[in-house]
């Protein structure tokens, strides 16, 4: 009979320790929507997974799944004027948009 008030009295405690991170966890959900800093955090969040995109596109690569790694693009024979991309920022845009327009042409066929 002890053992089983034991296991009771634990059960207990450990339902009040839940209960006590989920209400520690609504409350900083709450202060950050007061307060503007879910932005920030989400920033946060997506600056540290930057890596993790170049690290999946590198494996997309060794895959064949991507198309392969161009070679380092040369100096630019101009300089770019302010506001004005050079060459090689203009050739990676239009590779970045033939990327994300090859993964968005799957979900445009299901809809």
């Amino acid at each position: 009979m002890r053992n089983a008030s034991a296991f009771e009295a634990f059960d207990r405690m450990a339902g009040k320790i839940e209960q006590m991170e989920a209400e520690a966890e609504a409350q900083a959900e709450l202060h950050e929507q007061f307060t503007g800093d879910t932005l920030a955090t989400r920033f946060g969040e997506l600056e540290a997974m930057h890596g993790v995109d170049d690290e999946l596109l590198a494996l997309k690569r060794k895959m064949g799944l991507a198309p392969p790694e161009p070679p380092p693009a040369q100096a630019p024979a101009r300089v770019a004027r302010e506001g004005e991309l050079d060459l090689a920022e203009q050739e990676e845009l239009a590779r970045a948009l033939a990327e994300l327009e090859a993964e968005e042409a799957p979900l445009r066929i299901k809809r």
